[in-house]
């Protein structure tokens, strides 16, 4: 099976985060409440994709990712 990340997804889609491949990434989203295991959804992009805006939690807080760090977070479709 083919691992799928938070770039691959289309505005609207939802997925729950599997893991992180960058070292230094996750401790600024453990920081915010984006563990492994949350549910996240695209609400939107800039051109190309970058950046991405992603919404979370029951508070449905949006944040703004660049390509770099949405390649970065494998997810597994919800």
């Amino acid at each position: 099976m083919e691992e799928k990340t938070l770039f691959d997804l289309k505005k609207g889609e939802k997925a729950v985060i599997k893991e992180f491949n960058d070292h230094e990434l996750p401790s600024k989203l453990y920081e915010i409440g984006i563990l492994p295991g949350t549910k996240v959804e695209i609400k939107y992009s800039g051109p190309f994709k970058d950046p991405i805006c992603i919404c979370y939690g029951k508070s449905e807080t949006k944040l703004a990712l660049r390509k770099r760090e949405a390649k970065s977070i494998l997810i597994q479709i919800a």
